[in-house]
């Protein structure tokens, strides 16, 4: 006898309250011991679903179950009349085409559905027109929704109906309507085993052991863990011969890849470093690897920024080495820059120490006099080279003088003595979350970390949230992913809506070793409201905005930790917290070394945003002058710099805006930032 748990049940146990919670999890015990024990009272359902059955949790609550063969599968939990309403709305049980085991809306059940596709005009193109009955069900869609399906118009309707059907059915029909031909699912045989198919796994749940399953039911709104697509899971399980990159939008699963790699790789007893630059991240990813792994696996995998790590390392050689402050290294800058270079503006020799020497992790003459300037506005003859280098030589100098080093200098270091065999990395794998970050010194510190077993190095990223001035090649530091890249494009965090709009705002991006993100191919099973872009007279009135809209996300039933409200600068972010706390509604700041309890709106900057994720999110101070910061850009003289600088800004913005799910806002004050001129007609009024 196999059980299997359904995504709706992790769904339903964690909507219920605590104490009904842990006696679901009882009757999942006993049920799974037993499934004959008297207690769990059996009761065959009648309906459209002949195998549907009902067990006993409680006198108030019920488990939906379904029998295939030996098989069971628990689908769902709630009080009696909530459990029972709920199977009567839907059809479970293999398809007749493709033998998958589904559970379904009927079309009955849904009459809203049908209201939004019959008001279409008659005289409409039809979406799926070209495309006959039997090659749709093929694809898995349920016969009772084949009359629906095919008065769809547009992909907006699309949307409003797969929201309704089991997601690898919805994926094939979003990609039938993007022009695509997807190719039916292999049928399963009756008598085989549902869990043979990759379209049920990424449904069902199976555990291994009971604390892997009492993990999971534990933390039940972070299920998401336990489910992969079959590309995901291809990913995780593969062997490859070298490097790995995975990529993708923001929401398609990166980190969750990231995450069953170092668990799959520490099952077969690897050491796992899973790193990355942003120590909010790391913190995340540490919560989220006690949910998913065992105590074993999770004692083989470390959790650490790459700078961490490289400290720690080179600690083991030079045990009094420090890293230098960026507040020291700025002052060096300042002194030397007024005796060495005075012929040359302060902006000028700070942009290029960060934007070339430190980005490329320059320790000579020889290496800056030939290093590349690709992106730089203005030229250097080989004199300005030399006049500059002296002041970039004598800040390694004092630095070194007092045992200092700079992080990319740390980074080198550590990777240089791992290539001459002077350490030995601590680790059999290294996966890398949000690679984009990483400069040249960093690339080539992972490439030496994992250089005896380089097919167990996997980096993963988005090239449209690099938000830090890192980001290189690379195959030019010593990870070649050639024919070992993959994209991924089923969006799973926000909402079609969201993601329309923060692409939109994004634009085009390149990745230099992918050629083009394909952002356009890109498609998300969710659906929402269209994101707010609001704009206000003034400050007082945006504050008051923001007060209206928290409170009514809280009244139509979100919690006040499900929300989250981001602003570019501490200031505006301050600003917005007073007329929170005035409101009397509680808030708490992001931080990297506590998370906020339940109860409280979280307000951080657009930076604390990375790797988090919320039903709703309200950004503020989305106005021209702030974003893009224009007490930043200021400073920058060289037009490249400011360009650059500028397109950082943009994927902050876009950073924000996809942590997201559900419902987004954005609010500004006076003249909206231009970074959303065109996207005006997506929201309410400006």
């Amino acid at each position: 006898m196999a059980v299997m748990f359904a995504d709706t049940f992790f769904l339903s146990v964690g909507k219920l309250e605590p104490r009904d919670q842990a006696r679901a999890i009882d009757f999942v015990n006993r049920f799974q011991a037993n499934p004959a024990n008297p207690g769990t009272s059996l009761e065959r359902l009648t309906g459209r679903s002949r195998d549907l059955w009902s067990g006993r949790i409680t006198r108030d609550l019920r488990c939906i179950l379904h029998q295939d063969g030996e098989h069971w599968a628990l689908l769902y939990a709630d009080h009696h009349d909530e459990a029972y309403r709920w199977a009567e709305r839907r059809r479970v049980g293999r398809h007749p085409v493709t033998g998958i085991i589904q559970v379904v809306e009927t079309v009955e059940a849904v009459p809203e559905v049908q209201r939004v596709v019959e008001a279409a005009p008659a005289d409409a193109p039809l979406l799926l027109e070209a495309h006959d009955d039997a090659y749709l069900l093929s694809l898995g869609v349920p016969e009772d929704w084949l009359p629906t399906l095919r008065k769809v118009v547009d992909e907006d309707q699309l949307l409003v109906v797969i929201d309704k059907l089991p997601p690898d059915v919805a994926e094939r029909l979003l990609a039938l309507a993007a022009g695509d031909l997807p190719t039916p699912p292999a049928p399963v045989a009756a008598d085989a085993p549902l869990l043979d198919h990759p379209d049920v796994r990424r449904r069902f749940f199976v555990s291994e052991d009971s604390d892997e399953l009492l993990r999971a039911l534990e933390a039940p709104m972070e299920r998401w863990i336990a489910f992969l697509h079959p590309s995901q899971r291809a990913l995780v399980e593969g062997d490859y011969k070298g490097p790995v990159k995975v990529s993708g939008s923001a929401g398609t699963g990166k980190t969750v890849v990231a995450m069953h790699r170092a668990r799959h790789l520490a099952r077969q007893g690897q050491r796992v470093l899973l790193t990355s630059f942003v120590k909010t991240l790391c913190k995340n990813i540490e919560q989220a690897l006690g949910i998913l792994c065992s105590p074993t696996e999770r004692e083989r995998i470390t959790v650490s920024t790459v700078h961490a790590q490289a400290l720690s390392l080179l600690r083991r050689v030079e045990p009094r080495i420090q890293p230098a402050s960026e507040s020291a290294i700025d002052d060096l800058l300042v002194e030397l820059q007024r005796r060495e270079a005075p012929g040359f503006s302060l902006e000028f020799v700070r942009s290029e120490w960060s934007a070339v020497v430190q980005a490329q992790g320059l320790r000579t003459w020889a290496e800056y006099r030939t290093a590349r300037r690709t992106g730089r506005g203005t030229p250097l003859s080989t004199s300005d080279r030399k006049t500059l280098w002296k002041v970039f030589t004598g800040v390694h100098a004092r630095l070194a003088s007092t045992g200092l080093l700079d992080w990319p200098g740390v980074c080198r270091k550590v990777a240089d003595r791992l290539e001459a065999g002077e350490l030995q990395s601590p680790f059999d794998a290294v996966i890398v979350d949000e690679v984009q970050d990483l400069s040249p010194p960093e690339l080539r510190l992972v490439a030496a970390s994992c250089a005896e077993h380089p097919g167990h190095l996997m980096v993963v990223g988005d090239v449209g949230q690099r938000i830090y001035p890192g980001g290189g090649g690379l195959s030019k530091h010593g990870i070649a992913v050639r024919g070992r890249s993959h994209v991924l494009e089923l969006n799973y965090r926000t909402t079609e809506q969201i993601r329309r709009t923060a692409d939109r705002m994004l634009g085009v991006i390149d990745d230099e070793d992918q050629d083009r993100t394909r952002r356009d191919r890109t498609r998300s099973l969710l659906r929402g409201p269209t994101p707010v872009l609001q704009g206000y007279a003034n400050v007082t009135q945006e504050h008051l905005g923001a007060v209206e809209r928290v409170r009514a996300w809280i009244s139509e039933g979100l919690q006040p930790e499900e929300l989250a409200v981001f602003a570019r600068t501490k200031r505006v972010l301050d600003e917005v917290d007073a007329a929170l706390h005035e409101a009397g509604v509680p808030t708490r700041r992001l931080a990297d070394d506590e998370r906020p309890p339940r109860g409280v709106v979280r307000l951080g900057t657009m930076h604390r945003a990375k790797g988090l994720e919320f039903k709703a999110v309200l950004l503020v101070g989305c106005t021209r002058g702030q974003v893009p910061s224009e007490g930043l850009l200021r400073h920058l003289g060289d037009p490249q710099d400011r360009e650059q600088a500028e397109d950082r800004e943009r994927r902050l913005l876009y950073v924000a805006m996809t942590r997201a799910r559900d419902e987004l806002m954005l609010s500004w004050a006076g003249a909206p930032s231009p970074f959303l001129d065109g996207l005006s007609h997506e929201g309410g009024p400006t």
